[in-house]
């Protein structure tokens, strides 16, 4: 349905024009909006958006929510499409656990609500307070905490067999920066982005960074999923991460949490991989925050290459191990093969942590696409816009290639193999 309307433009006094408002647009006003007459001009590329400055923002529903999880979607389904006032009504009574997780949520949320909950309403209220965001600031801080969880996550793979507690310490950790940093930072700026108040000078924009922060929020959920795998090799309820790190500490208690040592390489790809996704992450946000649509096709050519680099790495580890096991197994000796077949039983667990580990692998490969899609889709949005002469292009190219593989040089714990850094 095409619902353009063409108007012509009316010369009003020396150098200024008008133009007809259609009644029916201004008939749908409220009344003190109405009265002022007041709207919002908004220039995007070439286009002139006009909006009214009071608008009609508030949602009522009634519902016969059954659960706390069902509420909390439904909060923050209201909250990132932008409206300033919510009621839900419910027939049967909310229980206390209800309202006091859906108080908790709404505050978690954004500080500038104002909650009101009782027995058979849950609402809440954005208080009219003038705040000025510095929307780059806003979007630097994402990228910060989004790098923030994956060092967290490189950190938790370097102890979870070493140091239980320490790595118990770091899952509640990853939990916290991802549920209260992350997903709240991105969920405000979705928020933003739906009342249209955040300073885009294009559509193509508008459509970008609501992808970036989708990619960014999503490699945030892949870390929580690895920290949930480790939670599954203590016996720790994924549920239960955010509960306080004595619980957890319990919880894990003296469980056999034993890691075969033959699963170390394996383990140090997967930290490499990481720490390489940081440095890749960081070139990302200059990318995106300075519209560099040249060094974004650089960065797009190294994270492919270094995501097939991981997948290969991985792959032959695992095969190896594999046939390490199949050795093992098929043992000339039978009474060896007795007591291997009585230890096999005996080292159950070990097993299936051998496996949780093979599952992190999957996680890794994720973290490593997420990264690689930012950058390809900032080359594609940005590509055009910054690309240089001819003559100068290749040498740009080739220096600002040479600024990233410096930065996966100087890590800390570099694998030995540096063939990602090699053209």
């Amino acid at each position: 349905m095409d619902n353009r309307v063409k108007k012509k433009l009316t010369k009003s006094g020396k150098g200024a024009y008008s133009i007809y408002i259609p009644k029916k647009w201004l008939d749908s006003w409220l009344e003190e909006q109405k009265k002022k007459k007041e709207v919002y001009l908004l220039e995007l590329d070439e286009h002139l958006l006009l909006s009214p400055v009071i608008k009609e923002s508030k949602k009522r529903l009634s519902v016969d929510l059954k659960t706390t999880q069902e509420i909390r979607t439904l909060l923050l389904s209201s909250y990132v499409r932008g409206y300033q006032e919510v009621e839900i009504h419910s027939e049967r009574k909310f229980t206390n656990e209800q309202i006091s997780e859906a108080r908790g949520y709404i505050r978690l949320l954004d500080e500038n609500l104002q909650v009101v909950a009782n027995d058979n309403c849950i609402s809440y209220k954005s208080r009219n307070i003038e705040n000025k965001i510095d929307y780059s600031e806003l979007f630097g801080n994402l990228f910060q905490k989004t790098v923030e969880v994956l060092e967290l996550v490189s950190e938790l793979l370097h102890f979870y067999d070493l140091n239980p507690q320490r790595a118990v310490h770091l899952i509640r950790m990853i939990n916290c920066v991802e549920e209260e940093d992350i997903d709240r930072i991105a969920f405000h700026i979705f928020r933003q982005m739906a009342n249209l108040e955040m300073p885009f000078e294009s559509f193509i924009d508008l459509e970008f960074f609501g992808l970036v922060v989708d990619i960014l929020e999503r490699i945030g959920d892949t870390c929580i999923g690895i920290a949930g795998l480790v939670c599954d090799i203590y016996g720790i309820d994924r549920n239960h991460m955010h509960y306080p790190l004595e619980i957890l500490e319990k919880e894990v208690g003296t469980k056999d949490i034993s890691i075969p040592d033959n699963l170390e390489e394996l383990k140090n790809i997967y930290i490499q991989a990481i720490k390489e996704g940081c440095v890749y992450l960081n070139a990302c946000r200059d990318t995106v925050m300075k519209r560099d649509g040249l060094t974004a096709y650089c960065l797009k050519r190294e994270t492919m290459n270094t995501r097939r680099k991981v997948e290969t790495q991985i792959f032959e580890a695992v095969s190896r191990l594999l046939e390490e096991a199949r050795k093992e197994s098929n043992g000339k000796d039978k009474k060896e093969k007795r007591i291997r077949d009585k230890e096999l039983k005996d080292t159950k667990k070990s097993m299936s942590n051998t496996l949780y580990v093979y599952q992190i692998g999957y996680r890794i490969r994720e973290l490593i696409n997420y990264i690689e899609g930012l950058a390809k889709r900032a080359c594609l949005v940005y590509y055009c816009e910054t690309m240089p002469e001819d003559i100068t292009q290749t040498t740009t190219q080739t220096k600002r290639k040479d600024e990233i593989r410096d930065k996966l040089c100087n890590l800390e714990d570099k694998s030995k193999d540096k063939s990602c850094i090699q053209n």
